[in-house]
Order: structure tokens, then C-alpha cells, then sequence
């Protein structure tokens, strides 16, 4: 079994929920001021696989507990990974370990698009490092959102 530890569970409220057209994005103040809770987890994962089986053992965790239906098509519970990877500096610095840009993915409302999402961004940032060898810089997170009909 996957130990996964936790850094920090918090209480905050929603704001609202965007909705991007082709010509304009929309604001639905619908879900403002609706308490939700936010795990952070230590970046233990090293697959898709284990966010995937801790996601649903959480769903599992929070339904039997009565805390929500936590059902993710219904906005119930979201998932908002933080990615980056480990490489390996070329050239003179061959050998060095580094690590790419953090990049928080949002919009994602399934298990199976949450591996998608962190797949395809894994993905992404191996090719971008291969270009440019970009590291992470202190304090520097970029935000994402998934789209699934385009990705």
C-alpha cells in the first residue's frame, strides 16, 4: 500500500465558477460562499495509477463518513494537481538533479480525466525541458486548465 502524507487540511469558501465560451467567459456566483475543504498532499505520488487509487479511496473515505456524496461530475469533490518532474541536466551539468516549473492543473471533474490531465502535463513539461531546460524557480506556479474535448 501507498503511504501518501498529508501536508495541510484547511476549510475555505468557493467563489464562483467560470464558464468559457468561444467569445467570452461567463462568471456563475452560484456555488459563492459554499464551505469546501482543501487536502494538500506531500508530493508523494510517482505514477497516475497511485493518484488515481488515493482519489477514490478519499471519494471512499469522505462518503462513508457522511461528510458528501463527493461526486466529481457534480462538482462535489475536485481535483487540482500540482505537477513538476525531476531531470537530469545535460551538458557540462550532466548528472545534476533539477526540477521543472510547478504547474496546478484545474477544471478536472473525473478520476479518469485527473490521469489524463497529470499524463498529458508530464508530457508537456519533458518536451519543454528538453527545449529549454527550464528549472523551478521559488514561489513559481503556473495554473492550467484542462480541457478535455481539446486534449
Amino acid at each position: 500500500d501507498k503511504i501518501v502524507r498529508i501536508r495541510r487540511v484547511h476549510l475555505e469558501e468557493d467563489t464562483a465558477k467560470l464558464i468559457h465560451g468561444e467569445n467570452a467567459t461567463l462568471i456563475d456566483f452560484n456555488r459563492s460562499g459554499v464551505p469546501l475543504v482543501e487536502i494538500v498532499t506531500e508530493p508523494d505520488f510517482t505514477s497516475t495509477e497511485q493518484v488515481k487509487e488515493y482519489l477514490q479511496k478519499l471519494q471512499q473515505i469522505i462518503r462513508y463518513l457522511g461528510i458528501s456524496d463527493a461526486d466529481m461530475e457534480k462538482g462535489q469533490m475536485r481535483c487540482e494537481p500540482t505537477v513538476n518532474l525531476e531531470c537530469e541536466k545535460a551538458g557540462e551539468q550532466e548528472g545534476e538533479m533539477v526540477y521543472t516549473p510547478l504547474v496546478e492543473i484545474k477544471n478536472i471533474n473525473s478520476f479518469k480525466f485527473a490521469q489524463k490531465a497529470i499524463d498529458y502535463e508530464i508530457q508537456r513539461q519533458l518536451e519543454e525541458f528538453e527545449k529549454t531546460g527550464q528549472e523551478k524557480q521559488s514561489g513559481n506556479k503556473t495554473t492550467r486548465g484542462w480541457d478535455e474535448v481539446k486534449q
